[in-house]
């Protein structure tokens, strides 16, 4: 499977940032991984666990909230949300799933009695280096997790391999182009899926992402 750089992720963006809200954009992709997530969730027969979508500061953190709404409409009975983000940035979002009654926490508390965790933490702008906190207390206890890491396994680089990583997930799920980083989970034994088809034809030209073309339904699970 081709996998895209954070350089092209970026320019890709940008380009559908120029037909899109990013509103349009968080729904689209956290919607396909939610409905990622839950095939996940259905086939190794974990959908009643408890489950906390950590959510960080940037885009990753919105898709991690729409995709805590879709889990709920889909009949996930134990979604809860720690919120590591101001919450007046996606304040619609916030508003939409105050709705369906799902708990928020900033409180670690909430991550720790959790059984999986959906990261969302950080994307693929996310620069390799120390995490700062509080995101790296909260990292440092996805080791002892199950974790569904949403593009990017928070902390991990983007476009190399991981060479000590913190935790190791055991599913992925690339939101429109799968990124080095998810090869390399699925290397390490993760299920692999990618999700949100919503590249068209004219950028996947433009960015040599003709094997996208073999891209059928909003998600498929990468073998």
């Amino acid at each position: 499977m081709q996998s895209i750089t954070a350089k092209q992720a970026q320019l890709l963006d940008q380009k559908l940032f120029e037909h899109f809200s990013l509103e349009v954009l968080m729904e689209l992709a956290g919607q396909a991984a939610a409905l990622a997530i839950f095939d996940y969730l259905q086939t190794s027969n974990q959908l009643d666990k408890n489950i906390c979508v950590v959510c960080g500061p940037g885009n990753n953190g919105g898709d991690g909230l729409v995709i805590a709404r879709w889990l709920v409409v889909l009949g996930v009975p134990s979604v809860q949300i720690s919120v590591q983000c101001a919450r007046t940035r996606f304040n619609t979002l916030i508003k939409q799933l105050e709705l369906y009654s799902i708990q928020f926490s900033s409180s670690i508390d909430i991550i720790n009695s959790a059984e999986i965790i959906i990261d969302c933490i950080f994307g693929f702008s996310f620069v390799s280096g120390q995490v700062k906190p509080p995101y790296n207390q909260i990292i440092s206890i996805f080791h002892s997790k199950h974790v569904i890491s949403v593009d990017v396994p928070s902390s991990w680089p983007v476009d190399d391999q991981p060479l000590e990583p913190v935790f190791t997930p055991k599913c992925v799920v690339s939101l429109s182009c799968p990124k080095e980083c998810g090869i390399w989970a699925q290397k390490m034994g993760a299920v692999h899926y990618l999700a949100a088809n919503i590249v068209p034809r004219n950028l996947r030209e433009e960015f040599g992402l003709e094997f996208l073309k073999e891209f059928k339904g909003l998600f498929m699970k990468i073998e």
